[in-house]
């Protein structure tokens, strides 16, 4: 989050905030659903957004790929 909490100050230093936020996680074995409120909840902290203005969600590869052979998320 620390990456992230600098991309803010970064962005706001030219005048910009962000007001929501969208985020995808790939991966192909990893469970999100019961992380998905606690993910939602560090990056409202960290982008400084209310829970509501944040979403997680999750899919996969199919199988395909370096992720689809558990090579990275």
């Amino acid at each position: 989050m620390g990456i992230l909490a600098d991309a803010v100050r970064r962005v706001a230093d030219v005048g910009l905030v962000p007001y929501q936020i969208d985020v995808t996680v790939v991966a192909e074995h990893v469970r999100v659903a019961p992380y998905r409120d606690a993910i939602r909840q560090s990056l409202a902290e960290a982008l400084g957004l209310e829970l509501t203005e944040v979403s997680v969600k999750a899919t996969s590869t199919d199988q395909l790929g370096f992720l689809g052979r558990d090579e990275g998320l």
